[in-house]
């Protein structure tokens, strides 16, 4: 657990490292907030959320640059009992996958497919779980990143 916490600490400071820069670059000096409304616009362009009688998913892309952009999916339960076990699938669009955590993912081409991997995942009723990943552009032509489904196997 504490390699996980220095690892998403890491993720968090490049992630700021990473708009400052871009600020510096751009010439941009409006403060924080502009980059909090740059940076962390929801995806576009598909579905950014699904809902199920049990669940709810929905993505929210973030450190968004010319290069890629790095996402984080949420999963709630909307039921009265937890949920052990869930299933979200996604597509990345026109993004390669390069880092993800929490859950177990596998994919087919841009079609992810991440399961709740252990009992730090168990949904409680009314809660909310995340996992996250970063991906690079493969092609000119953006296509925002969408959730397909999320289910209870």
């Amino acid at each position: 657990m504490a390699a996980f916490l220095g690892n998403l600490r890491n993720v968090v400071i490049a992630g700021f490292v990473l708009a400052l820069v871009v600020l510096f670059i751009h010439g941009q000096r409006s403060g924080w907030n502009n980059i909090v409304t740059t940076y962390r616009q929801p995806a576009t362009g598909g579905t950014v959320a699904v809902t199920t009688a049990t669940l709810t998913s929905s993505i929210n892309q973030y450190l968004k640059s010319s290069f890629g952009y790095c996402a984080n999916i949420s999963v709630t339960n909307k039921t009265t009992t937890p949920v052990p076990a869930w299933t979200v699938v996604y597509d990345t669009g026109s993004a390669s996958q390069y880092f993800h955590w929490m859950g177990t993912d596998s994919a087919v081409g841009s079609i992810h497919t991440t399961k709740a991997s252990s009992a730090l995942l168990t949904i409680p009723p009314g809660g909310s779980r995340w996992f996250g990943f970063c991906a690079k552009y493969t092609s000119s032509a953006v296509v925002a990143p969408v959730v397909k489904s999320v289910s209870v196997p």
